[in-house]
């Protein structure tokens, strides 16, 4: 076993000196055989190589100019002026050494508190009670710092404590302090990684949240700026495009400056990640600068539409308004001409005379050329009034009131000109039918003086029948016309009665028409009973004459045979009797 133990011993001495440890005078079998001097020197060696060695400190000196100078400090003289660093200012810690600087245990506290003020409250220390300053700074170290206790306080309050054990125990104390500020820096770097990937966090969500409101406005003002339900008046149309241009001015720069802002923040922290070996942040979807840069495009666009449609409209409008002044001076024009030539037409002193009426009657015509012609003027009211309504005119009701204010007093006129003419045309009827009345009366009154003339004729007995017959023929033929023409001129009458009801009493009298057909109707009567007295009369004298013609024929018939009969004389022979018998036959 011995054997063993030396070789193990030996390789971990030959790997100490491998790495340059100064081993002399120390053997193995120093070492397996317990040589406590060996051990315990080998010991320090190993604890200020592993424990001290590795201690450097950097101190800045004045120099000779005004600049300072930096010594590296190693070993035990670099946990001294480590110890010095941390312990300046604190009341009765003077660390000059690792040996009597340390009996009163200030110092290990003024260490403690240094670094954890929280553990000890350094003033509320003596430096007349050394026992209980080292034992509260060993016990807080151990209980609280996970520092193992070297030595008692009472190893440590003498007048000449061990330099090595205050080194060995001081060190560790370097060590957990130095990786407590380790741990410090690693925890500062992590949260300040962690607070710069925070940073980043938030900045990218800070993005995204003005991208997402950037996004809806444009989107918001895309639907509003294609929305085409403009107002329907002039007034209105002009808001919108005062509205539209305040947007221009006042609403959209601020937008366009946050999207420029949007794009340097992005890129700034793009960059920022970048610097920070992270991968740079891209946006997604639509929130990405290249898509907001697209539905701006489509905002410009719609903002340009909106602009050309605005304009248009605008036009449209004034356009309107222009046709509505001209459709007003042209229906008050209308009205006007139609109430003066409605006050000529409600003239009615026509005369009672045909002539008076016929020229009456040809001013009337001219009348109504002119109003004819005028009707083009009134369908171009209506022309305006139906473009007016098609173009959705804001105030189309005082237009449509207008026109039809118009189209009424035009059917008005209409009416009043076609009655007006009727009552013309009627009176003028009226008037040849009562002229026509007086012609047949005078046929009549002729009619009858040839009757009355012809009684002279008929006491004539040497005048020829047959030419009186011929004569009343002609009379009878004419008052047969007459008939007729009474018969048509009673119904003419009639007709022209029951038009003259649809208009006032003073336009014809009924009664003076109704005297006038039975002034006609008597003369007839009477003109037919004389014809008829007349026929009758020369009928019978035809007939008298012709039995008188009759009887005379009979008379010279009879002289004739008396006087053929006297000179007849007697037959001489049978065939001469038989002759006269045959003669005699014939006369029978």
């Amino acid at each position: 076993m011995r054997i063993h133990c030396l070789e193990n011993v030996d390789k971990s001495l030959n790997f100490l000196a491998q790495h340059k440890f100064h081993l002399e005078n120390i053997g193995a079998h120093d070492i397996v055989d317990g040589n406590p001097r060996i051990i315990l020197g080998l010991l320090w060696i190993l604890i200020l190589r592993f424990q001290i060695d590795d201690i450097t400190i950097l101190e800045r000196v004045d120099g000779a100019g005004p600049r300072q100078r930096e010594t590296r400090r190693f070993s035990r003289d670099a946990l001294l002026l480590w110890c010095q660093i941390k312990t300046a200012g604190y009341q009765n810690v003077h660390i000059k050494d690792f040996s009597t600087s340390w009996s009163n245990g200030l110092a290990l506290n003024a260490l403690i508190h240094k670094h954890r003020p929280d553990l000890i409250d350094f003033n509320r220390l003596s430096p007349s009670d050394p026992l209980a300053n080292l034992e509260l700074a060993c016990h807080t170290a151990e209980t609280m710092l996970n520092i193992p206790r070297l030595f008692d306080p009472e190893d440590i309050c003498v007048e000449y404590p061990d330099e090595r054990s205050i080194i060995t125990y001081v060190s560790q104390y370097y060590h957990y302090f130095s990786k407590l500020k380790s741990s410090a820096v690693r925890a500062r770097r992590i949260k300040h990684i962690l607070s710069q990937i925070q940073d980043f966090m938030d900045n990218a969500k800070r993005y995204e949240n003005l991208a997402s409101n950037l996004l809806a406005w444009i989107r918001r003002t895309i639907d509003h700026l294609n929305n085409r339900d403009f107002a329907q008046s002039l007034e209105g149309v002009q808001r919108q495009f005062t509205s539209f241009s305040k947007y221009r001015t006042i609403e959209k720069p601020p937008r366009f400056a946050e999207k420029g802002n949007l794009e340097i923040e992005l890129f700034t922290l793009q960059n920022r990640m970048r610097i920070a070996n992270m991968y740079a942040f891209v946006p997604i979807g639509a929130l990405s600068v290249a898509k907001l840069n697209e539905a701006w495009e489509m905002l410009e666009k719609s903002e340009h539409h909106r602009e050309l449609a605005l304009r248009e409209e605008l036009l449209r409008q004034e356009r309107l308004n222009q046709l509505a002044l001209r459709f007003h001076k042209k229906a008050t024009m209308r009205i006007s001409w139609i109430l003066e030539n409605k006050k000529l037409m409600v003239q009615g002193n026509f005369g009672s005379e045909i002539i008076s009426l016929q020229a009456a009657l040809k001013k009337h015509e001219a009348l109504e050329a002119d109003v004819y012609t005028y009707f083009d003027r009134i369908q171009a009211v209506h022309l305006i009034a139906a473009e007016l309504e098609k173009g959705s005119y804001s105030e189309i009701s005082s237009v449509l009131s207008r026109r039809n204010e118009v189209e009424s007093l035009w059917q008005q006129l209409l009416s009043i000109m076609k009655e007006r003419r009727e009552r013309l045309e009627l009176k003028i009827k009226y008037q040849k039918e009562f002229s026509e009345a007086n012609h047949l009366l005078k046929t009549i009154e002729y009619l009858t003086n040839r009757i009355h003339s012809e009684e002279g004729i008929e006491s004539d007995q040497f005048a020829s029948m047959t030419d009186l017959l011929q004569r009343q023929e002609i009379i009878e033929a004419d008052i047969r016309a007459l008939h007729h023409s009474i018969l048509l001129l009673a119904e003419q009458s009639n007709a022209t009665i029951l038009r003259a009801k649809t208009f006032d009493t003073r336009t014809i009298s009924a009664d003076v028409v109704r005297e006038n057909e039975n002034l006609l109707q008597d003369n007839y009567t009477k003109l037919v009973g004389l014809a008829e007295a007349r026929r009758t009369r020369l009928e019978r004298m035809s007939l008298r004459y012709q039995i008188l013609n009759e009887v005379a024929s009979e008379r010279n018939w009879l002289e004739e045979k008396i006087n053929v009969l006297q000179h007849l004389g007697l037959p001489h022979d049978l065939n001469s009797a038989e002759r006269f018998v045959r003669q005699h036959h014939t006369l029978q």
